[in-house]
């Protein structure tokens, strides 16, 4: 058994089309030490350790909704 650790492809997300696969090359140097800005809102922790799967309570519908522990 061997040691080495397994080291991915660096173009494995790249499209397989050489000329387009260069030109994603070039849009990810440009960006891949940027943060990584995502519309998803925030839901409490406690929504999904609180309910059943697939249930959606109203204080937890809504990522903009707060829970009040008062």
């Amino acid at each position: 058994m061997s040691n080495d650790a397994f080291v991915p492809h660096p173009d494995r997300l790249f499209p397989a089309d050489p000329a387009v696969r260069e030109i994603a090359r070039g849009l990810y140097e440009l960006e891949k030490d940027q943060p990584i800005v995502s519309p998803h809102g925030h839901v409490d922790p406690g929504c999904s350790s609180t309910t059943s799967r697939g249930a959606t309570p109203p204080r937890c519908s809504s990522p903009l909704t707060t829970t009040s522990t008062a």
